[in-house]
């Protein structure tokens, strides 16, 4: 390839790229399930899940004291959240374990012991009750406002075919290996599970699928291995498996996500990559066929052709959110909501930004640092304008860090004080685009 032309097309890159970068989208924290103890003690908290039936209306809720079911609820898309239901964490009440919002005039959550939390009015009421077995209650899903199935332990299975009003037993679907449910996913008269492998039998696990409500079910072998992660499908057909998968002692793991479009019956990679230290994905969703998103707890990533391919969404980084992601759901093509790890209890809201928005981003803005030469062959110089003062500026004393496009570091140096200019080795690096990010601020470079 020409050399002007090759450079020609970096350029072009970097623009592209430039664009792509200020149409990712923000992060920001929204909300907390802080709830204050004594002096300035707060409840430790377990979050538990966020939940949407429509993209505007939002539940979240979490354990405070581990066993005090609390629901923080949003009405405006996950712009600012609201208690509707604060059991006292100095009382005992049950440990919530799920929750099913398949409308704004239902939502219920289940918990131990057999109690569970009902809602007919959006939250603003929410009544206690209790099965008659005690039992607890881990996995709920409703088909629609009046059609949902619950799982217990020794593997009960419950219907309700009025908004849970009242539940009866229903006759257990087929299982091969053991009698509880890993995972349920439903749809429009449609259910599919998902059980672990027992390793003693046959080493696979199987999908029971039923188009009549739970009347009848086919069951058929997942893939030839247990992929050790979590399910998310799309529709009926559309799925995809993600989490990690261990390379053995000493070698790290691999993140992963793995897609179907037969209903789990064959799967291809369509995201494959080591990571070190273990940082799997831990969490994915979808608007609609083609846009998704996947986070580990430190990164994430972003579809807009139906998982094919992902994009690390420089946006969010550790160094500027420490309290990392654990679940998060897209509540429209353009927009998500997510949960930190367990401890930290923020929520977040992820707005994808567009040209316009270039200044919220902050990306290049007022060239706070510049990089030369770009595209560039074996160093870049930085040019730093350091004012503590000034939040946009660079902080004295900040790291410099260089990411790919699978957002991982691959280079990591100090800045050192008063110094105008940095000057990093990048000759090792293979051809590509790169982020360079310093504090909250991000810079693009093309190595050639």
């Amino acid at each position: 390839m020409n050399s002007n032309f090759f450079k020609i097309f970096c350029i072009l890159m970097i623009f592209f790229t430039y664009k792509s970068i200020a149409q990712t989208g923000k992060w920001e924290v929204v909300a907390d399930m802080y709830i204050k103890s004594s002096g300035d003690s707060y409840w430790a908290c377990q979050m538990i899940d966020i939940v949407s039936p429509n993209g505007k209306d939002i539940m979240v809720i979490g354990n405070v004291n581990f066993n005090s079911p609390h629901i923080l609820q949003s009405s405006d898309s996950g712009k600012s959240y609201n208690y509707t239901l604060k059991i006292p964490p100095s009382v005992y009440e049950s440990r919530a374990n799920a929750i099913s919002y398949p409308d704004t005039s239902l939502a219920i959550i289940v918990c131990d012991s057999g109690y569970y939390y009902r809602t007919t009015d959006n939250g603003i009421n929410w009544n206690k009750h209790q099965f008659e077995n005690k039992t607890r209650t881990y996995l709920i899903k409703f088909w629609d406002k009046n059609n949902g199935i619950i799982f217990q332990n020794d593997g009960l299975v419950r219907r309700t075919t009025n908004g849970g009003e009242t539940w009866f037993d229903f006759p257990k679907v087929p299982v091969v290996n053991i009698p509880n449910a890993s995972y349920l996913i439903l749809f429009d008269k449609y259910s599919a599970y998902f059980t672990e492998a027992d390793t003693k039998t046959d080493s696979v696990y199987y999908f029971h699928k039923t188009t009549d409500f739970g009347a009848t079910w086919e069951s058929y072998p997942g893939p030839e291995y247990p992929p050790g992660g979590s399910l998310h499908f799309v529709n009926e057909n559309l799925g995809f498996q993600y989490g990690g998968i261990s390379r053995g002692q000493f070698k790290g793991d691999r993140k992963f996500i793995r897609k179907t479009t037969d209903g789990g019956r064959s799967w291809k990679f369509v995201f494959d990559h080591e990571v070190s230290p273990h940082d799997p994905i831990v969490s994915l969703h979808f608007a609609d066929s083609l846009y998704g998103i996947a986070t580990t707890l430190a990164y994430v990533y972003q579809t807009t052709d139906g998982g094919e391919t992902w994009e690390w969404d420089p946006s969010f980084t550790t160094a500027e959110f420490y309290e990392r992601i654990s679940t998060v759901i897209m509540l429209d093509q353009n927009s998500a909501a997510a949960l930190a790890m367990n401890t930290w209890r923020n929520i977040y809201r992820y707005s994808r930004l567009g040209v316009s928005d270039i200044d919220d981003f902050d990306l290049n803005s007022e060239n706070q640092f510049s990089i030369y030469p770009n595209p560039a062959t074996e160093y870049i110089e930085i040019a730093i304008d350091i004012n503590p003062t000034v939040n946009c500026k660079v902080d004295e004393g900040s790291e410099i860090k260089i990411f790919n496009t699978l957002g991982e570091c691959v280079l990591n140096e100090s800045i050192h004080p008063m110094t105008p200019s940095h000057r990093m080795n990048v000759g090792h690096l293979p051809r590509g685009v790169y982020y360079v990010r310093i504090g909250k601020q991000t810079q693009i470079f093309v190595k050639i």
